[in-house]
């Protein structure tokens, strides 16, 4: 039903100061749903790696157990829901790691399908975009936090469910639905989401040309395309 893409390059002030790469990737199918996420370890915080590892997995893994509810819930309460999986998640791993929550923080993007529908979620920077069937693309979901981009919203923010932002659509609204870091908007894309490079009808393109110019921060996509339009 679905093909998934993905890519990730460490930034070079990463590499200079021997950090492994703080975005992590994932996708499954599990409950009938095919889902992809991405999040976005802070650099700042000590345990932004093993965090952005595990809130992918979890973190969607329990939201794919739970798709049916939340599609029947209204945006507010899907939000307050997946921000108890995250808080619960976090706990979690602050008991096994032995750090504190607050030093255990990243974004969090997320899409999956039922085949039917679409349940989108967006917590932090970084952006969500979209291509129709009838080629345009678009953005679904833009990055949030302080206005200068150095500060954003994390799995360790306080008021969790005032900044998780929930986007439902039908299954044949988009044929490609894509996750990119804020690495990877920065490289692909200047402030008003218009692409830095010439590229065809595929955001695949562009991002794959985007990722091989590394820039000081890491740079990661995940995108699932839709088998129904035969690519």
């Amino acid at each position: 039903m679905f093909k998934i893409f993905n890519a990730s390059v460490t930034g070079n002030s990463h590499i200079s100061r021997d950090i492994s790469n703080q975005d992590a990737v994932f996708s499954d199918v599990r409950s009938g749903v095919t889902f992809i996420s991405l999040a976005d370890g802070a650099g700042s915080l000590k345990g932004a790696g093993i965090c952005a590892e595990t809130v992918v997995r979890e973190v969607s893994c329990t939201i794919a157990d739970n798709f049916p509810s939340l599609l029947a819930m209204d945006s507010d309460q899907t939000a307050s829901e997946i921000g108890k999986y995250i808080t619960g998640c976090m706990e979690k791993l602050s008991h096994t790691t032995g750090l504190p929550p607050e030093q255990l923080g990243s974004t969090y993007l997320f899409a999956g399908s039922d085949g039917k529908n679409f349940l989108i979620v967006h917590l932090g920077d970084g952006a969500i975009l979209g291509k129709t069937f009838s080629g345009t693309n678009g953005i679904i979901s833009v990055p949030e936090g302080s206005e200068d981009g150095k500060a954003t919203f994390l799995t360790c923010s306080a008021n969790l469910a005032n900044h998780i932002r929930v986007t439902r659509a039908d299954y044949k609204d988009y044929c490609e639905i894509i996750l990119i870091s804020d690495g990877m908007h920065n490289a692909a894309f200047d402030k008003d989401f218009i692409s830095r490079y010439d590229f065809g009808s595929s955001y695949k393109q562009l991002l794959d040309m985007a990722i091989m110019d590394i820039n000081a921060d890491d740079s990661s996509y995940i995108m699932m395309r839709s088998s129904i339009n035969g690519k």
